[in-house]
């Protein structure tokens, strides 16, 4: 008690960001239909504050490309051809609601667009403002802070190997000009960190300034193409989602807001606009967290963990230079057709040591890169090739829309061995873009009885990888049901199949095995009121390798509740019961959390979860979160391993978040 009340004790100074609105609980709805087949776990994802950004700067559907539009939650190639084709035949949209008279246009997509779209030239946020608003009269303010700790000591701090207290200490600010500029300072503290200050990022962002169509001074994101030459560490991958998750949509230039340590850029960018042409500058120079040799003067990793609380890890911390710089060209030939070009080098003060023939080696690296995207009635063409210097990386895309209803995507990718890039991020089975040859072949088809998704990719590593000492290939099913047999109960049906070869022994010989993991899920969410959500789910997941005759299953069970019965107030909670041999059939469930944090935990062995998280907002421009999450092992000694190891069977986390706007 005393802990909890000198957390509420130290946020209160800096209540921080915007009260929350039932915009936030589409974010978390469209984030989590994108990611239930992933293994995120972020605190404070940048994926979230993308989301959140796009609502307070709203895509205006009156200038923007078929490329712009389909980077809008829940848009798809018909509902924004429809768009386009309407807009161009009959001129400029000036309600939202236009929309809903456009023939054979899907109610249900738009709905779920409105947050996202402007129909302005100037981005306003309250109805009825002028055109032209006054720059300190829009002047908006939002603030967060955040708190959490564990309730059981972890064997860091018992044997005083952590530096630090165990609390996680999170608080940004923002003051934003909507359409013009925003300001963004933020610090961060991880559990057994010293400083509250660990981790300090701000960045100053400029729009629409004469032909700089965006500016950064600070801490900032550029992404491109694909995602195989430069891109941010959070993409969507393989999901339930079947077409929608392939092709990227670049996000461009942006001010990174995010408390992830790593992978990001410090320095200066803009991006101009002049006719049909964009160009986009780049400048970033930082320390960042690197083992280091200083007998061979080498550099053997560089780290992105961003933890800080041994002495060994704070010997680590910012301890050699990386400079960035390059620029990227994009044309566009119409609102449907477009190409860029980047290039760009990432220098050390140091080599980088490899660690096999085909990894980093050096001091400075070069790469480039082309990409292209164009729209031809009901097909989308999309797709990169990018170089390091030594080999190129690609992906193509194939996207059709056979009827209103049925839509079709095929991608074809080639990622050498000899292809490394530490800022690359590109569709495929494993992260790395490297070592990886695939065809992925996605279908959504929209009919009387509901929504199904399905997808088949085959992949191959043509050499070994981090688990398997030889080349290895494998494949993957999923098709995803979904429908509404009521007007107020939602029906979700899922198989996934993998099929991989994987390393294994056999009579004490290492040997390659087909590895086959299958997982059913059935899922049913009620709302029976306006006031009540329930969403229950089961799920089973098998894992064998016949060869070496091991076989096992695991299940989980949870009931979740959301239920709102003020205006200014609402309850989550969820209870999970799991029952797993090991973590090989380990299930992920994504829940609810703070706002801004991604929690996707992977549930083995046995045991019950549980979490309950309030939201109140006492004031229109305040928001104050509570949540308490416990994981019981009843038949566990000890959890967790090496220094965040806990004795006992209880793992259990107290946070609160205050969210204040102005």
């Amino acid at each position: 008690m005393k802990r909890i009340i000198y957390l509420i004790l130290l946020l209160i100074p800096f209540s921080f960001t915007q009260a929350q609105t039932d915009s936030t609980q589409i974010i978390y709805d469209y984030i989590e239909s994108l990611l239930e087949e992933s293994t995120i776990d972020v605190e404070d994802s940048q994926l979230f504050d993308r989301f959140e950004a796009l609502i307070q700067n709203p895509i205006n559907i009156n200038r923007a490309s078929i490329d712009q539009l389909l980077s809008i939650p829940f848009m798809d190639l018909e509902t924004a051809e429809l768009i386009l084709n309407n807009r161009n035949n009959y001129g400029q949209f000036f309600t939202k609601d236009e929309l809903n008279k456009i023939d054979s246009i899907d109610q249900v997509v738009v709905n779920k667009i409105k947050p996202f779209i402007t129909m302005r030239s100037k981005v306003i946020l309250v109805e009825g403002e002028p055109d032209e608003p006054n720059l300190l009269n829009t002047l908006l303010f939002r603030m967060r802070a955040r708190a959490t700790t564990d309730l059981q000591e972890r064997r860091g701090f018992k044997e005083n190997k952590y530096l630090g207290s165990r609390l996680k200490n999170y608080n940004r600010l923002k003051i934003i000009s909507p359409g013009f500029a925003q300001l963004s300072v933020l610090t961060d503290k991880d559990p057994g960190e010293k400083s509250y200050g660990d981790f300090v990022s701000a960045s100053a962002s400029f729009r629409n300034i004469g032909f700089v169509e965006a500016a950064v001074l600070g801490d900032f994101q550029v992404e491109f193409g694909q995602g195989l030459a430069l891109w941010s560490p959070f993409a969507f991958s393989k999901g339930s989602e079947a077409v929608r998750t392939v092709t990227r949509r670049t996000k461009g230039l942006k001010p990174y807001t995010s408390s992830y340590e790593a992978e990001f850029m410090r320095g200066a960018a803009a991006k101009f606009a002049i006719n049909n042409f964009e160009l986009t500058g780049f400048y970033s120079t930082r320390k960042v967290d690197a083992t280091f040799d200083e007998i061979e003067n080498e550099i053997s990793t560089i780290l992105v963990s961003g933890f800080h609380r041994t002495d060994t890890e704070t010997a680590k911390k910012n301890n050699i230079n990386e400079d960035i710089y390059g620029g990227i060209l994009d044309y566009y030939f119409s609102t449907k057709t477009k190409i860029g070009v980047l290039h760009y080098k990432i220098k050390y003060d140091y080599p980088l040591v490899s660690k096999s023939p085909y990894d980093f080696s050096g001091k400075e690296f070069s790469f480039s890169s082309f990409t292209y995207s164009t729209n031809f009635k009901n097909i989308l063409f999309s797709g990169e090739a990018a170089y390091n210097g030594i080999s190129v990386a690609s992906i193509n895309n194939l996207q059709i829309k056979f009827t209103s209803k049925l839509q079709f995507v095929t991608s074809i990718r080639n990622y050498p061995r000899n292809y490394f890039n530490l800022r690359a991020n590109g569709f495929g089975e494993k992260q790395g873009t490297q070592n990886e040859i695939g065809i992925y072949m996605g279908l959504r088809w929209r009919n009387d009885i509901g929504l199904i998704n399905i997808y088949f990719d085959q992949f191959k590593f043509p050499t070994s990888t981090f688990s398997t000492p030889l080349p290895s290939s494998g494949n993957e099913f999923l098709i995803d049901y979904f429908t509404r047999p009521f007007s107020k109960t939602e029906f979700r049906l899922r198989y996934k199949r993998e099929l991989k070869e994987v390393s294994a022994k056999l009579n004490d010989e290492d040997i390659i095995a087909d590895r086959l993991k299958q997982q059913f899920r059935v899922e049913i969410i009620a709302s029976p009121s306006k006031l009540l959500r329930l969403k229950t789910r089961a799920e089973v997941s098998f894992y064998e390798i016949d060869l070496i005759s091991e076989n096992e299953t695991g299940f989980l069970i949870y009931q979740d509740i959301r239920f709102r019965p003020l205006k200014y107030l609402q309850f989550y909670t969820r209870f999970t019961f799991f029952d797993t041999k090991s973590y090989d059939t380990r299930i992920y469930a994504f829940e609810n959390d703070l706002t801004g944090i991604l929690t996707n935990n992977a549930l083995f062995g046995k045991g019950v979860r549980w979490y309950f998280l309030v939201k109140v907002n006492p004031l229109n421009s305040l928001t104050i979160s509570v949540k308490y999450a416990e994981t019981y092992k009843p038949n566990e000694n000890v959890l967790s391993s090496g220094l965040n190891e806990i004795e006992g069977n209880l793992d259990n986390r107290f946070s609160l978040q205050l969210d204040l706007s102005f």
